[in-house]
């Protein structure tokens, strides 16, 4: 279910403190049973590694969860806070979109957060 034409895409909303990883990265990423989210705060890039085994830092994909929605969410507002803190494109009580770029080298997907841009409620998902 790889499609070559599809750039994987994360939402970051800063209101409720969550990161949503639309639906098509992780299956860009192999589906996974994990993903890691990892963060460089000097280049102010985002990344979403595909694992297979649990670590002290990846997070359970539960895809019977999945189903109906369109994106896996991560809620953690110290996270968001310091997103917040060190991108100055983000801000208190909005919502942003990342379109990224795949390595499938790597199977990483990556995000810049200088390129995050605000959306509005209807472009949500």
């Amino acid at each position: 279910m790889k499609n070559k034409e599809c750039k994987p895409t994360i939402l970051i909303d800063t209101k409720k403190s969550l990161i949503r990883i639309h639906k098509q990265t992780l299956y860009m990423l192999g589906s996974p049973a994990f993903i890691e989210l990892l963060v460089n705060p000097k280049t102010l890039y985002v990344a979403v590694r595909a694992s297979e085994i649990k670590t002290n830092f990846s997070k359970k994909i539960n895809w019977s969860m999945l189903c109906g929605k369109n994106s896996y969410e991560i809620i953690s507002k110290i996270l968001i806070v310091r997103l917040i803190n060190i991108c100055e494109t983000l801000q208190f009580e909005g919502s942003y979109k990342i379109i990224g770029n795949y390595s499938s080298s790597e199977n990483i997907a990556c995000f810049d957060l200088k390129k995050a841009f605000e959306i509005s409620g209807d472009d949500y998902e």
